[in-house]
C-alpha cells in the first residue's frame, strides 16, 4: 500500500490540535451588555462569568451577573448581594463569589450553579479588595482590606465547599492584587501598598517568594496556573495596558491589552494562553478582550501544507498564510538617531534619548500604532545608551550613554526617576531584561577603549558579573536578564551566569535593532546603511535571511517589540530621520478541512 509521502512527496505531519498564527495577543470580544469596574470574574474564555462590580453615576453595586459563550454576553442569574472589589473563584457552571464591598466590607459567599446564587459559608475576615482563586469546593482568598479590622491584611483563607478556615498569610499585607492556579499551588502578584511587582507561590500551606513583575501595579486582573499565568491591566498608577506572563520562576512581556483600564475582571480559570479581560475603567467600560498565545511549527509557513489533527480525525491544510513584512508608520515629531527603545508590540513602545542635531536629548515619545505622544524627558539627555528591551511602556530602564555616564534612570509610565548607578560608564553598550532584572554589557570607555565588562542590576543596584567573552561596542540585546541575547557582527547568549556563543549574522554589523527572545529574535538595520535593509531571524542556534527588508535602509534606530511585532524609529541614513516603520512576522491565516469521502 503506498504511503502518502510516496504519492505526494512528503510526509503528513501529526498533531493533536490545529497549529494557530505566531502572532498572538489580545483581540476584540463581544461587549458586556453594562459598562461597570470593580467587578469579578470565573470561568474561561469560551465560557466566563462577570458579576459584581460599581456602575456610575452614582458607583452603584450591581446585581446582575453575565455569562460569556465565546463571541457574546448574556444575562445570568442574580447575586443575592450586589458588591464591588470582590474576589471570585471556579468556572461559569459553578461560580463562587465572595468578599468585597456594599455598605461596608462583607465576608459574604455565594455559589452559582449555572443560572441561580446561594449562600455559602462566610469568609472569617471580611475585606474588599481581595484576590481569588480555584473551585468552588476548594476556593482561595488571600490579602484584601478592612479599615476596621486591622486595614491592609495578609489573611489567606480556603474555602471547601461550605466553610472558610484559615491558611498561611501572605509574607507581605497586599490589597488590589491579582490572583491564579489552585487552592494547593496559588499566585499572587502586584497589589499596594506600594504600588509593586512582587508574587508570591502558595503550596497549601505557605507562601514563598516568586518572581518580581516587569511592571509594579495594582488593580490588575489575570488567570492561569502558578506555573503558567498572565497579568493584565491594572494601574502603575498611570491606567496602562501592559500584560505579563509567568512561567514559575519569571515573567516575561506579552501583547499589550488594546483598551487601557484597571480594576477589571478576568476568567480566573482560563489558562494563560486563552485569557479574557472584561469591563474595567476609567471611565467605565464594557470592553471584552481575548488573548491567544500558541506556537507554530515553522514548516507551516506555506499555503497548501497538509497535516492531521488526531483529535478531530481530519486531515487539514494551511490555506492562507501571512509572510513577513515591513510598512511605514507615523513619523516621530523630530528627527534623531543613537535613541533606544522598548515596549511589546507595535502598538505599545516608547522611544527614549538619542541625539538632535542641537546634541544629545532626554524627550520621550510613546507610539500606539498610529501617532506619537510626548512622555516627559530623562533626567539626564544621552544617545548610545542601554536599556532594559524586555520592558515596557510603563516599565522602562535605560543606563549608560553618551557622554559616557554611568547614570541609571526608570520610567514608570509617568515619569522618569533616578536608579544606582552603573559601576562602569560607558556608552555603545548593550541591554536585556526588565527595569528590576536589567542586564548592560559591553560598550566604550574613552579612557580604555572597548568593554568585556557585564553587569546586572537589581532594581536598585549594580552588580560585576561574568563578563562578554572578547569586548564589543554597538551592541544591542533582547530576552529577559537570565536568557539574553546581545550582538552586533557576532551575537552571544547568557544564562544569568555565563556567556556562550551564538549566531553569526549574514549581515554582521554594530549598532542593528533587535526584538524578541533569545530563542525567537528578528534583527534590522547596521553600519552601513547601505546593507541595513537587511531583516534576519535567530532561532537559538542560527540567522537565517527574510524576504522583507526595511523601506530605509539605517543604523542605531529606536526599536521596541517582538518578533511577530516589531517597530523602529529615527536613525542614521546617513542624516538623522524620523521615520517609523512597523514588521508583522509571518504566520497561519487560515486552515481548511480536506473532504476524503
Amino acid at each position: 500500500m503506498a504511503t502518502y509521502k510516496e504519492i505526494q512527496g512528503f510526509a503528513v505531519q501529526n498533531f493533536s490540535q490545529d497549529p494557530v498564527p505566531t502572532i498572538s495577543g489580545w483581540t476584540a470580544g463581544g461587549n458586556l451588555s453594562q459598562a461597570r469596574f470593580s467587578l469579578a470574574g470565573s470561568g474561561t474564555q469560551t465560557a466566563a462569568l462577570a458579576f459584581g462590580g460599581r456602575v456610575p453615576p452614582g458607583n452603584t453595586h450591581p446585581t446582575s451577573v453575565e455569562e460569556y459563550g465565546g463571541a457574546t454576553w448574556t444575562s445570568g442569574g442574580a447575586l443575592g448581594t450586589g458588591r464591588a472589589t470582590l474576589g471570585g473563584a471556579g468556572t461559569q457552571t459553578a461560580g463562587l463569589a465572595f468578599g468585597g464591598f456594599d455598605s461596608s466590607q462583607t465576608g459574604a459567599t455565594e455559589e452559582y450553579d449555572g443560572s441561580s446564587w446561594t449562600s455559602g459559608g462566610a469568609l472569617g475576615t471580611a475585606r474588599s479588595e481581595l484576590a481569588g482563586t480555584g473551585t468552588q469546593t476548594a476556593g482561595l482568598a488571600f490579602g484584601g482590606e478592612n479599615p476596621g479590622s486591622g486595614g491592609i491584611q495578609t489573611a489567606t483563607e480556603e474555602y471547601d465547599g461550605s466553610s472558610w478556615t484559615s491558611g498561611g498569610a501572605l509574607p507581605a499585607a497586599r490589597a488590589a492584587l491579582g490572583g491564579a492556579g489552585i487552592q494547593t499551588a496559588a499566585l499572587a502578584y502586584g497589589g499596594t501598598p506600594p504600588i509593586n511587582g512582587a508574587s508570591y507561590e502558595y503550596d497549601g500551606s505557605s507562601w514563598t517568594a516568586g518572581g518580581t513583575m516587569g511592571s509594579a501595579r495594582t488593580d490588575l486582573a489575570g488567570s492561569g496556573l502558578q506555573t503558567a499565568a498572565i497579568g493584565f491591566g491594572g494601574a502603575t498608577p498611570s491606567v496602562t495596558v501592559s500584560s505579563e506572563a509567568y512561567d514559575g520562576s519569571s515573567w516575561s512581556a506579552t501583547p499589550s491589552l488594546a483598551t487601557a483600564r484597571k480594576d477589571l475582571g478576568g476568567a480566573i480559570a482560563a489558562p494563560s494562553t486563552l485569557s479574557l479581560a472584561f469591563g474595567g475603567g476609567p471611565p467605565e467600560s464594557n470592553a471584552t478582550e481575548e488573548f491567544s498565545s500558541f506556537s507554530e511549527p515553522s514548516s507551516f509557513q506555506t499555503d497548501g501544507q497538509v497535516f492531521y489533527n488526531d483529535t478531530e480525525f481530519k486531515f487539514k491544510v494551511t490555506s492562507a498564510t501571512s509572510a513577513d513584512a515591513w510598512a511605514s508608520g507615523t513619523n516621530l515629531p523630530e528627527a534623531r538617531n543613537e535613541a533606544r527603545g522598548t515596549g511589546t508590540d507595535t502598538n505599545s513602545g516608547i522611544v527614549f534619548g538619542g541625539t538632535l542635531p542641537s546634541g544629545n536629548t532626554g524627550t520621550t515619545y510613546q507610539y500606539d500604532g498610529s501617532s506619537w505622544t510626548a512622555r516627559p524627558s530623562m533626567n539626564t539627555a544621552r544617545g548610545l545608551s542601554g536599556e532594559g528591551s524586555a520592558g515596557t511602556i510603563a516599565s522602562a530602564l535605560v543606563f549608560g550613554g553618551e557622554s559616557q555616564t554611568a547614570a541609571t534612570e526608570e520610567f514608570d509610565g509617568s515619569a522618569w526617576s533616578n536608579g544606582g548607578n552603573m559601576n562602569t560608564a560607558r556608552y555603545t553598550l548593550g541591554g536585556a531584561g526588565t527595569q528590576t532584572a536589567g542586564l548592560g554589557a559591553g560598550g566604550y570607555v574613552n579612557s580604555g577603549g572597548v568593554q568585556t565588562a557585564c553587569e546586572e542590576y537589581d532594581g536598585s543596584s549594580w552588580t560585576n558579573v561574568t563578563g562578554l567573552p572578547s569586548g564589543a561596542n554597538a551592541l544591542s540585546g533582547v530576552g529577559p536578564q537570565t536568557a539574553a541575547l546581545m550582538g552586533g557582527n557576532t551575537f552571544n547568549e547568557y544564562d544569568g551566569t555565563n556567556w556562550t556563543s551564538g549566531g553569526t549574522p549574514a549581515n554582521p554589523a554594530g549598532y542593528k535593532s533587535v526584538a524578541g527572545v533569545q530563542t525567537n529574535a528578528v534583527t534590522v538595520g547596521g553600519n552601513p546603511p547601505s546593507s541595513a535593509p537587511t531583516t534576519e531571524k535567530y532561532n537559538g542556534t542560527s540567522f537565517s535571511t527574510s524576504s522583507a527588508t526595511l523601506n530605509t535602509g539605517r543604523y542605531v534606530m529606536g526599536s521596541w517589540g517582538t518578533a511577530a511585532g516589531f517597530g523602529v524609529a529615527g536613525g542614521t541614513e546617513p542624516s538623522r530621520s524620523n521615520k517609523t516603520e512597523e514588521f508583522t512576522g509571518s504566520g497561519t491565516l487560515q486552515i481548511e478541512d480536506i473532504d476524503v469521502t
